[in-house]
C-alpha cells in the first residue's frame, strides 16, 4: 500500500516541479508531464485494480492543479493507464526504448481522450490550436524524459518491493 502512495506522490511532486520550472524558464506549454510516465511505468509494473486506483489518485492531485472539470484528468489517465496494462501483456517488448515509445503513444492518446470527454460531456472541448500543435512535440519531449528517467524509476521500485523474506528450511 505504501509503496503506491510514493508513485502517486513522486507523480504529482515532479508534475508540480515540471510546471514551476517552465513558469520560472518562461517555457510555453511544451512540459513533460510526469503523470503520464509515472502511469505508463506502472501500467507495466503493477497489476490492474491497484494501477487503476492509483491512476485516478494521479489525476485527481493533477486535475485540481490544472483546474480541470473534476474526474477529466482521472479517468483519462486510468483509462489510458489500463489500456497501456492490457496492450502490453501482448506485446513482447520491454526496456528503455520501448517504455519511451509507450509514453509517446500514451501523451497522445491521453490528450485525445480528455478530449473526448470534454466533447461528449459538454458538447465542444473548446481547446485551442496550440494544444494541437505542440501535441506531436509533447509526446516526443515525454518520449525523451522517459527514456532518461527509466532506469531511476527501475531503480525506486526495486527499493520500495525489496522484501526480504524467510522460510522455514528442513
Amino acid at each position: 500500500m505504501m509503496r503506491h502512495v510514493i508513485w502517486i506522490a513522486v507523480a504529482w511532486f515532479t508534475s508540480v516541479l515540471f510546471t514551476a520550472l517552465a513558469h520560472v524558464f518562461h517555457i510555453a506549454h511544451l512540459v513533460p508531464d510526469a503523470a503520464v510516465i509515472i502511469a505508463v511505468f506502472l501500467a507495466f509494473e503493477r497489476e490492474a485494480p491497484a494501477l487503476v486506483a492509483s491512476c485516478v489518485a494521479i489525476g485527481a492531485l493533477i486535475g485540481r492543479q490544472a483546474l480541470a472539470p473534476t474526474g477529466l484528468h482521472e479517468w483519462s489517465l486510468a483509462t489510458v493507464a489500463l489500456s497501456i496494462h492490457l496492450v502490453a501483456g501482448n506485446i513482447a517488448g520491454s526496456g528503455r526504448l520501448f517504455f519511451a515509445t509507450s509514453v509517446a503513444g500514451a501523451t497522445i492518446a491521453y490528450q485525445m481522450t480528455m478530449f473526448c470527454l470534454l466533447w461528449l460531456v459538454r458538447g465542444e472541448a473548446g481547446f485551442p490550436n496550440w494544444t494541437t500543435a505542440v501535441l506531436l512535440p509533447n509526446a516526443m519531449l515525454n518520449a525523451l524524459v522517459g527514456w532518461l528517467v527509466h532506469p531511476v524509476l527501475l531503480a525506486v521500485e526495486r527499493r520500495l518491493s525489496s522484501e526480504h523474506r524467510e522460510s522455514l528450511s528442513f
